[in-house]
This record gives structure tokens, sequence and C-alpha cells, in this order.
């Protein structure tokens, strides 16, 4: 694996979109499961952080999407331009 210096600038964003994508997948995840099938383990101020972040993770979630998207364009740009 490549260090990421070494990386040209939009792969190194590319990589950081999807650490996003890997990040609040987990995220959405996790909350969901604290907020609805096992809620009834953990107190009332866990379970309203975690309503309250799953529409976080799922924005982050778009936006790493639509970052990556757009990252892949840059890339597919550079190499064509080679």
């Amino acid at each position: 694996m490549q260090s990421t210096q070494s990386l040209p600038l939009p792969q190194r964003y590319l990589r950081l979109a999807n650490s996003a994508l890997a990040g609040s997948s987990l995220a959405l995840i996790g909350t969901f499961l604290v907020a609805y099938p096992y809620a009834q383990h953990f107190g009332l101020g866990t379970q309203i952080a975690a309503h309250l972040a799953i529409p976080v993770s799922a924005g982050v979630l778009k936006l790493g999407y639509v970052m990556r998207l757009a990252f892949i364009e840059a890339i597919e740009r550079l190499t064509a331009q080679r």
C-alpha cells in the first residue's frame, strides 16, 4: 500500500471519501441498533443521542458518496489527459 503523501491529490481525497462512507455506515448501523431493537438495554439519554445521530450519520454517508463520485470523476479526467 502506498503512503498517502505519494498519492495524487484526488486519490488522497478518494481515500477520505471511502473512509467517510465506511465510518458513517458503521455509525448508522450502530445508532440504529441502539435506537430501535436494543433500546431496552440503554438509558433514555443514550437512546436520545442515538436517535439524533441517525440523521447525522446518514448525512455524512451521503456526503461521502458524493465526494467519492466527484473524486472518481477527477481521477478519470486526470488519466484521460495523459
